[in-house]
């Protein structure tokens, strides 16, 4: 008695005014006895909350929980009203839940979308007409797509009682509610999505279904290296409408890989069953922008295409060789092998190839190799050529054209793309401990614009010029500093500086210094902290570069574009700062 009175004296509060206001708060465990104007079955209470807001009448409601157990009403939604537009009574009562219309609430007096599904709920009756679905995503747009579906409800592929699994019931009613709702284990039920805001013309399965098997109706089989490949086959095939790719694991017999592309005049399969090691999914010809897709820039770690090449080059890494596919004329798919390659000598070794039908002929599981396809038909993919990326522990041995000093791997990059001749380089990082070429740069040419050889070495960094770059051939911003790094000699004029970034803008500015040395507060040796030595040499480069502890080195700004800096001189060409 004391809990209904604090529940009344809380409803007296709220005043007069409580049919205008919008109250969106439930009240669990409490029910709104009497004033009843029409009873539905809701499937849970914002179901039945909207029902209140979409009935012409009434005011507020109380729903029945499916954990009820006082009798049968689980699922009971109670559609109430008042002249005064508030309860008469308020009292406890477990397992219901009670509420108000939001008729007053900004914006949700028009709401009529009903997106959730309701798992282990059935809405029993009321067939229009019963289909095959992969999931309950699929069932609900079924359902949206029918042009008399309100609701449905979907059997699980974990559904035991009879061979029923996968199936779609599509149903109607006169009101366009259930006339019965129930708990019932191993199903899902919910509503047409037509009401909601841009989703009555969805037409769009994406989804591809783990676990699940379109058996029956193929029209064409194909290998694939992943199920994307086969539903992006499925899209670009004229007649395919679904698919099912058998994957990599597949124990059974010897069809890992295959894609069975299928098609039915209803354009839904005919059969639906559970088959683990297998994926499916439909055709995208119907997705928004997903009907001209025909990019495919994934690589496949540990898959191979053996066969069908037309040629065999060296590459760096995986990303180089599907570069070079996409960049020959002929070139559809490709395969690398990984530095950890150990059957053989064939380490870095990249494999183009190419087909009639532009699908690999075979496809199989093989560890340390890599294969992908061209990048043809991706968008801006075939004038693609720049190879900014950077390999470490990879040394292109031979062909050599210079050597220079570059006091870290970015900066015998930019005298590679400077350079008028070279292609690509190997660094030798400052860890390097065989001999004393710490910090070489060696900048490297061939005819045919690929190295003769790779090799994996630890403590080198090896790439290629940026020549093909957009907006990179013309880089000559030199602005990076270089921490525990020395330009011995080569000294012009020495002056005090607080940091290093005060000792580069006097370099910018002096008419005359190319690079420079500054030593930092904490250099111990002897009285030279925030000494600056600027520098020049003919060539523009230092003679020597050496890891030193507390000096920092770095190069004149002068050739930066859009610096703000003031300077004396005029700037000089990268080349003359870079090589001789």
């Amino acid at each position: 008695m004391r809990v209904s009175l604090v529940l009344l004296c809380v409803i007296l509060f709220w005043g007069d005014s409580l049919s205008e206001e919008c109250v969106r708060q439930l009240q669990e465990d409490v029910d709104f006895p009497g004033s009843d104007i029409l009873q539905i079955f809701s499937p849970d209470v914002h179901h039945c909350q909207l029902a209140c807001t979409k009935h012409h009448s009434c005011l507020f409601f109380t729903f029945v929980r499916p954990e009820w157990t006082r009798d049968k009403r689980q699922f009971y939604c109670y559609l109430k009203y008042t002249d005064s537009g508030k309860p008469t009574k308020v009292i406890s009562l477990s397992k219901v839940t009670s509420g108000y219309s939001l008729k007053s609430c900004k914006d949700i007096s028009s709401q009529t979308c009903l997106p959730s599904v309701y798992k282990d709920v059935d809405f029993p009756g009321s067939d229009i007409e019963q289909i095959l679905s992969p999931d309950v995503e699929h069932c609900q747009l079924a359902c949206t797509q029918h042009h008399s579906c309100l609701f449905f409800t979907f059997l699980h592929p974990e559904w035991t009682r009879d061979k029923r699994q996968f199936y779609c019931y599509l149903k109607l009613t006169d009101s366009g509610r259930p006339t019965k709702i129930t708990s019932l284990s191993e199903v899902t039920s919910g509503f047409s999505l037509r009401s909601c805001n841009n989703t009555s013309s969805q037409t769009c399965l994406s989804t591809v279904y783990k676990d699940v098997d379109f058996p029956g109706s193929d029209i064409q089989q194909i290998l694939s290296p992943d199920v994307e490949h086969c539903q992006l086959a499925c899209t670009q095939h004229p007649s395919c409408l679904f698919f099912t790719f058998v994957r990599p694991e597949w124990t059974r017999d010897k069809r890992q890989f295959y894609c069975y592309l299928k098609q039915t005049d209803s354009g839904k399969p005919t059969k639906i069953t559970s088959l683990s090691e297998v994926t499916s999914g439909y055709s995208l010809k119907t997705c928004q922008d997903r009907s001209t897709q025909t990019c495919l820039s994934t690589v496949y770690k540990d898959v191979d295409f053996p066969g069908s090449d037309i040629q065999q080059i060296l590459s760096a890494d995986v990303h180089h060789c599907q570069l070079a596919c996409t960049q020959h004329p002929s070139c559809l798919f490709f395969t690398f092998l990984h530095p950890e390659w150990t059957r053989d000598k064939r380490q870095f070794y990249c494999y183009l190839k190419q087909t009639d039908n532009g699908s690999p002929t075979k496809i199989t599981s093989l560890s340390e190799v890599t294969s992908g396809f061209s990048l043809k038909t991706c968008k801006d993919g075939s004038s693609q050529t720049c190879l900014s990326t950077v390999y470490k522990d990879v040394d292109f041995p031979g062909s050599d054209i210079q050597q220079i000093l570059s006091p870290d791997v970015e900066h015998c990059q930019l005298a590679c793309t400077q350079h008028p001749s070279c292609l690509f380089f190997t660094f030798v990082r400052p860890e390097w401990t065989r001999d004393k070429r710490q910090f070489y740069c060696y900048l490297k040419h061939t005819a045919s614009g690929i190295p003769t050889k790779i090799t994996s070495l630890s403590e080198v960094t090896s790439g290629y010029s940026l020549k093909s770059c957009k907006d990179q051939s013309s880089q000559t911003c030199l602005s990076i500093v270089y921490k525990d790094v020395d330009f011995p000699g080569s000294d012009i004029h020495q002056i005090l500086s607080p940091d290093v970034e005060h000792c580069q803008l006097a370099c910018t500015q002096h008419p005359s210094c190319l690079f420079f040395t500054f030593v930092r507060p904490e250099w111990t040796r002897d009285k030279r902290q925030f000494f600056c030595y600027l520098k020049r040499t003919d060539t523009g480069m230092p003679t020597k570069i050496t890891s030193l502890s507390e000096v920092t080195s770095g190069y004149s700004l002068k050739n930066c574009n859009n610096t703000s800096i003031q300077t004396d001189g005029q700037p000089l060409p990268l080349m003359s700062l870079l090589l001789s």
